[in-house]
Formats: C-alpha cells, structure tokens, sequence
C-alpha cells in the first residue's frame, strides 16, 4: 500500500473554501467614460456646473478694449486718490485751525499779564525817583564832609513777574508757526520788549540791593562815596532802560489790540505814587 503523501503546511492551514476563485473586475467603456469625467463644466455664459450642487453664478474678467477704456479706468483711479487726498487737507487744516487758536488765546492771556504787571512798574516809577534824589543829595553831602541822615530801606521794594513760558512752549511744539508771518512778527516783537525789561530788572535789582550797604550809616568813607556814586549812575541807566522797555511793550501792544489784564492773579495791589512810597532816608 502506498504511503499518502503529508500535506504542506499552506494547504493544512487554508480551509478549502479559500481557494475558490473570483471573477475579475471588467468595467465597459460608458462606466469609464463617467469615472472621468471633470466635477465641473464652465458654461460659456459664466455659469459653473458642479456636479450634483445648484448653479452658481460669476464674471470673468473682460480685457479692455483700445485706450480710451484704459485710460477711462486710470482716469477712475486717480479721480478717487485726489479726492482722498482733498479730504484728508481739509481735516488737517482744521485741526491746524484749532491749534492755532489754542496756541493764540495761551499766548494773548500771558502777554496782558506781562502787561499788567509792567503798568504797575510804571505806577512806582515815582518812588525809584524820590529814591534816586535822596541818594544822590547823600552822595553830595558826603562829598562835602556834611552829615548825612540816616537811610534805612534802600532798595528796589518791587518785582514785576515777566514770563515767556506759554510762548517757549508754543514755539518749541511748532504751533507758534501756525501764526502769519505779520502776526508771528508783532508777538515776537512784544516778547523781546517784555524780555528786555526782564533783564533790566534783574540787573536794576542787583544794583539796589548793593547800594543799600549805606543803611543804617551816618557817616561815608571816600571808597563808600566812590561805591555808591557809580552805584547811583548805574541805577540811573537801568532806570531809563525799564521804562523805555515799558513804553516800547505798550506799543506793540496797541498794535496787537492788547490791554493789561490779570484775572487769575492773588496780588491785589493798591496804586503807588511819590506821596505814599516808602522812605528811603
């Protein structure tokens, strides 16, 4: 009896219905036709066909037709940029407007309290006077070995609060030059008279504080006579030099329709004249 030969190891795995054959996959033309077809047709009137969806609707671009189209759509184009252009001047210079007016009223409300202060320089004017006679009849007396009186209170008794802060500022941000040129002319014109007496008071101060050295003396040396003669002179200049400034700021602003004013001011000062000044000697 023949021996029956072992089965391989593939075969005793597999079951037998595994091997059963299957039929091969075959798809006619008109099946092949449909699996590749586009998803979409472009209609020629602008309309896209998608499979399966509703018509959707677009516009193709049109090529422009000879050179008065082109320059139709340029003209277009440059149309809308000046009229942004034009608006956008038209804010600006109603902002520079607003500015200016801001930067106006600032510097207007300083100078008339420049000017008010400069008016009550002016009302003691009489006092540096009677001041400026009792010191040279000291001098003149001293010169002739005479007995002097006794001074007491030498010195410039008042300080006039010149400022320039409001315009420096004003400047310094540029809004000063948002001004006209006539305009920017005559404020800056006032400025340097009220700055000019400025400095002429620091220095007529300086002078009175160093003649008041003859306080309290009944006698002057030769060197204090020589001191308080140069003094005197000195003081008699910057005298000159204040009111000239005073005069000169008053018509800069008459030209600028400017009078003293200082509604937000806490001096409340009396007028000065030579029957109520304080005694010198």
């Amino acid at each position: 009896m023949s021996a029956k030969p072992h089965p391989s190891r593939i075969e005793a795995f597999l079951e037998p219905t595994q091997f059963q054959s299957f039929p091969l996959m075959t798809a006619d033309a008109e099946s092949c036709q449909s699996a590749t077809a586009p998803l979409a047709d472009v209609h020629a009137s602008g309309r896209l066909l998608l499979r399966g969806a509703n018509v959707m609707h677009f516009h193709l671009p049109k090529p422009l037709h000879g050179w008065r189209e082109f320059f139709g759509e340029v003209g277009i184009i440059v149309v809308g940029v000046l009229i942004a252009l034009a608006l956008e001047q038209v804010v600006q210079s109603a902002h520079e407007r607003t500015m200016a007016a801001e930067a106006r009223d600032a510097v207007r409300a300083e100078m008339q309290e420049n000017l008010w202060w400069l008016e009550r320089r002016a009302q003691i004017e009489p006092c540096v006077q009677v001041s400026l006679v009792r010191l040279a009849n000291v001098v003149e007396l001293a010169d002739h070995n005479k007995p002097i009186p006794v001074s007491e209170n030498v010195g410039l008794n008042w300080h006039s609060k010149i400022t320039s802060l409001r315009w420096d500022a004003n400047a310094q941000s540029g809004r000063a030059s948002l001004f006209s040129a006539n305009e920017q002319r005559l404020l800056g014109n006032m400025y340097f008279s009220s700055e000019e007496f400025r400095r002429t008071q620091a220095e007529e101060e300086d002078l009175w504080s160093k003649m008041s050295f003859i306080n309290g003396l009944d006698h002057l040396s030769p060197l204090d006579i020589h001191d308080l003669r140069i003094f005197l002179a000195s003081a008699r200049y910057r005298d000159g030099r204040a009111k000239l400034s005073i005069r000169r700021a008053h018509q800069w602003a008459e030209r600028l329709q400017l009078t003293a004013a200082n509604p937000n001011g806490v001096e409340k000062l009396g007028s000065l004249s030579a029957a109520n000044c304080p005694s010198g000697s």
